[in-house]
């Protein structure tokens, strides 16, 4: 038979839990940002935050070459990610940055091997929420200290 994939007459329950985990999404992303914002914290100078900037670029690319991504794209995005975090870590002088970078760099690792390792015989099953809120927080961080232009 297979996995009923957007049909709701498949499974009477599919659809109004995809809502709920997307609102519970909306809402996790509105709360990080929100703290964000009221969280006040010293920015590092440009230039510190260009490597940053650079991987932010990328990664956006990532997402959008990707569009709706299926559970193995989001493990390769993430692991690109990852990496191009940790370059950026590389390539700056100042050290909040250079760990904030590997901060968001190890958990967006981490949410990827969690996304790996969270398959069934039906399929893959929704990961974990804490590893996905560590990944934003710790992207967050990040924003914190290299905020993205005109944001």
């Amino acid at each position: 038979m297979g996995i009923s994939r957007g049909n709701p007459a498949g499974n009477p329950r599919e659809v109004p839990t995809r809502r709920m985990k997307g609102l519970m999404r909306g809402l996790l992303g509105a709360f990080v940002a929100g703290a964000a914002l009221l969280t006040p914290v010293a920015t590092a100078e440009p230039h510190d935050c260009a490597s940053v900037g650079r991987a932010r670029v990328q990664i956006r690319r990532l997402s959008q070459e990707n569009g709706v991504a299926v559970r193995q794209t989001a493990v390769t995005r993430n692991r690109a990610a990852a990496a191009l975090l940790r370059t950026a870590a590389g390539d700056t002088s100042d050290p909040a940055v250079r760990d904030r970078a590997l901060e968001a760099a190890a958990a967006a690792e981490r949410y990827a091997n969690v996304l790996a390792a969270a398959t069934s015989v039906d399929g893959v099953l929704e990961p974990p929420g804490g590893e996905m809120s560590r990944a934003v927080n710790t992207m967050a961080a990040l924003e914190r200290v290299c905020p993205a232009p005109g944001g």
